[in-house]
C-alpha cells in the first residue's frame, strides 16, 4: 500500500507537467508590417479628432452638437432586479428606460 502511494505521488506530477505542456497554448506568429513615422503620424492626424478640431477652429463641443443633431442616439436600458431574502419580503422589480436627446 505505501509502495503504491509514494508511485502515484510520484507519477502524478509528471502525468499533470505533461498534460499541462501538451495542452498549453501555442505561440501565435504573426506577421507584421513595419510602420514607418510618416505613416503613423498621418493616422494619428486622421483619428484624433482634438487635433482636426484645433486645426479648424472649431469648438469640440460645438462639432459634437452638431453632429448630434444629424445622427440622433436614442437609448434603451431595462433593468431586472430579484431580491431572493423572502423575510424582508421585497420581491421583483423590471425597470424600463428610453432616452432621446433634445436640443433646445
Amino acid at each position: 500500500m505505501k509502495r503504491i502511494i509514494k508511485s502515484a505521488i510520484f507519477i502524478l506530477p509528471v502525468f499533470i507537467s505533461v498534460l499541462r505542456s501538451g495542452f498549453s497554448q501555442q505561440e501565435i506568429i504573426k506577421n507584421t508590417k513595419p510602420l514607418a513615422l510618416s505613416e503613423y503620424l498621418s493616422g494619428v492626424l486622421t483619428g484624433n479628432l482634438g487635433y482636426i478640431a484645433g486645426q479648424f477652429n472649431v469648438n469640440i463641443a460645438e462639432a459634437g452638437l452638431k453632429a448630434s443633431k444629424v445622427f440622433p442616439d436614442p437609448q434603451i436600458s431595462i433593468l431586472y432586479s430579484n431580491n431572493e431574502d423572502r423575510t424582508l419580503m421585497m420581491g421583483q422589480s423590471v425597470e424600463a428606460g428610453l432616452s432621446y436627446p433634445v436640443n433646445l
